[in-house]
């Protein structure tokens, strides 16, 4: 039984006073909880949005490159896959076993600006050119897929250092994209006051098997270059 005493302190204000602001951040805290609630779901919901927007955009842009008209087709067959990766761990390109490159064989169709001389791709006229690198395996025993591209300056007919900074415009990243075993890219020519140049182009290519790593080294280089 509740006594007078009691009832008297449940009721004295400053008791009052004290439940209530219990009672209130209580409230506040449930709203707070409420709030981070639904905030976290509209992050979630933006993220998938966002990727949703990637996937399409990705897919129209895929299309768009497929459909393109003057697309250089290349078709790397690997014929003798060499990791980069060896089983001790240790990254090499070059070690005691001898080269590491992928052996392969190159088909290009017929291209009104673009021929294949042994393993370099020469480019004439100006303007850009768009490239679709696509990798099979000879014994179609299994997928290669591309995961990158860099390019080397590795002759020049003018200066190195006026030359040097051309890989990364003739070559932009951003116009370098990636949908399965294929590889588009955009070689933009321009000439340079005379100066003339030759890249190696290094794909790296991963094996879907293991994940094992290589990579195929063309060539490429402008018709005014002259044979290297």
């Amino acid at each position: 039984m509740r006594t007078k005493k009691g009832r008297d302190r449940k009721n004295d204000p400053v008791t009052k006073a004290k439940a209530t602001k219990v009672k209130a951040k209580a409230l506040a805290e449930k709203a707070t909880k409420s709030e981070d609630m639904l905030f976290d779901q509209d992050i979630q919901l933006a993220r998938e949005g966002s990727i949703g927007d990637q996937s399409l955009y990705s897919s129209q842009l895929e299309s768009s490159l497929e459909a393109a008209i003057g697309t250089a087709l290349v078709t790397f067959t690997v014929t003798d896959f060499k990791g980069i990766l060896p089983d001790d761990g240790n990254w090499s390109i070059f070690n005691s076993s001898g080269n590491r490159l992928v052996k392969h064989s190159i088909a290009l169709v017929k291209h009104d600006r673009v021929k294949l001389k042994g393993n370099k791709f020469v480019v004439g006229g100006h303007g850009p050119v768009t490239f679709r690198f696509r990798i099979e395996d000879s014994k179609a025993e299994t997928v290669f897929y591309p995961v990158g591209i860099t390019f080397k300056l590795k002759k020049t007919g003018g200066d190195r250092d006026v030359m040097d900074p051309c890989a990364r415009r003739y070559f932009s990243n951003n116009t370098m994209h990636i949908f399965g075993s294929d590889m588009y890219f955009t070689y933009n020519y321009k000439d340079l006051e005379g100066q003339t140049a030759n890249y190696q182009c290094y794909v790296v290519i991963q094996r879907d098997s293991d994940g094992s790593m290589g990579i195929i080294d063309p060539g490429i280089g402008h018709d005014n270059e002259g044979e290297q």
